[in-house]
């Protein structure tokens, strides 16, 4: 089986990426077939030959760890040079490859993908690499690299050879890697709430989320989008397990409120039914519970200072309805004016006892307690 594939034409001649060796390494199995998916600590690293131009390139990638890297030594024969030792790194000077070795003796290499232009000599040395059995590649190394690892790094290693501009990906290319056919693509989608749309944009792998037009957000784009509507809270859901990223669309009286989770945390955006914008900032979503008027609503397990706090019996803007509750206000300084917490804390002990938050713009309604904290006591932030 041939290792090379035509990924496109620059300038009208063919732009073409051969697989010429590979290193992969895993305590327990004996290739990355077998291994894939499962949770080892391994690693992988591949190198090819990019012709474009008239010219070549050799290309270094691969990812994760192992216990005695000896692709180093491979790539420092390839350049002439046994490498700086500094410590426990090595520096490659040809190509700017740097190794690292932890205590535990796992080592592994980076930055990645490197694409290097070589001459005729390091080719000649990398065509004797293709003999030896340790870097030797399979069909199987083959459909790996080409279906896992290249394609959302192939635009990384193609843009530091040639101009992208006026590069088009050949249709045999894109039809072995499936995500290329989502970066060719442009199209709209119409979610639940018509006004909100994903709109695709072009040869990206980014694709972007409109409020009547007007981009609220860029996401990443998909072959197939994950979209649920619950029509009892009139939200719309929008998930990428991958990147472990979920957007909600809810739809309140006044205004829309968009929130994205990610792994950094929970962003919460408000438009209003006149189309105005507003980010209302980045909070922690291990401790975000809901939102209500202009407040957000978290878990809190805080120990109140007693020289800042008061008690109150009013929440501007909202109304609290239920028994043995106890409001506080917390009054903190900031750097252009004074924020006040509230906190609410319910010593109900009788079953099935609620307390309720109401907005006394919208009338909205939640039931704040019970609830499964600690301290029976949850903390609102005034979003505005």
């Amino acid at each position: 089986m041939t290792m090379a594939i035509k990924v496109g034409d620059l300038y009208e001649q063919d732009v073409t990426i051969e697989l010429l060796a590979k290193w992969f390494y895993c305590r327990y199995c004996k290739g990355i077939k077998e291994c894939h998916k499962k949770p080892h600590r391994r690693g992988y690293w591949w190198l090819g030959l990019l012709s474009a131009n008239g010219k070549k390139y050799l290309i270094v990638d691969g990812n994760g760890e192992a216990e005695g890297l000896s692709l180093l030594g491979l790539l420092n024969e390839l350049f002439d040079t046994s490498g700086k030792q500094i410590g426990k790194r090595k520096f490659l000077n040809a190509i700017g490859i740097v190794s690292y070795t932890t205590v535990g003796g796992w080592s592994t290499i980076y930055p990645l993908p490197t694409v290097y232009e070589i001459n005729t000599e390091v080719e000649e040395k990398i065509n004797k690499i293709r003999e030896n059995e340790e870097y030797k590649l399979s069909e199987d190394d083959f459909i790996y690299i080409m279906k896992n690892l290249f394609p959302l790094k192939i635009l990384k290693i193609l843009g530091k050879a040639i101009n992208l501009n006026d590069f088009k990906f050949s249709k045999e290319y894109i039809y072995l890697t499936p995500l290329l056919k989502a970066y060719r693509r442009s199209r709209t989608i119409s979610l639940p709430f018509y006004e909100f749309k994903i709109e695709e944009i072009s040869n990206s792998f980014t694709s972007k989320l409109t409020y009547n037009g007007n981009p609220i957000m860029f996401m990443r784009k998909r072959l197939n989008y994950d979209i649920s509507y619950d029509i009892d809270t009139k939200t719309t859901k929008i998930e990428d397990y991958e990147t472990h990223t979920t957007i909600e669309l809810l739809s309140r009286e006044l205004y829309y409120e968009i929130r994205c989770y990610d792994r950094y945390g929970v962003g919460i955006t408000r438009i209003n039914k006149s189309g105005q914008i507003k980010n209302l900032g980045k909070f922690n979503k291990e401790r975000f519970l809901q939102t209500i008027g202009n407040y957000a609503i978290f878990k809190t397990e805080r120990k109140l200072d007693p020289e800042r706090i008061t008690k109150v019996t009013k929440i501007n803007g909202l109304e609290i309805i239920g028994k043995n509750i106890e409001i506080i206000q917390e009054r903190i300084a900031g750097e252009y004016s004074d924020v006040y917490l509230y906190y609410i804390q319910s010593n109900g002990e009788e079953i099935g006892e609620k307390v309720l938050l109401v907005d006394e713009e919208t009338l909205e309604t939640i039931i704040i307690f019970p609830n499964c904290q600690p301290n029976n006591m949850i903390e609102l932030f005034p979003l505005f």
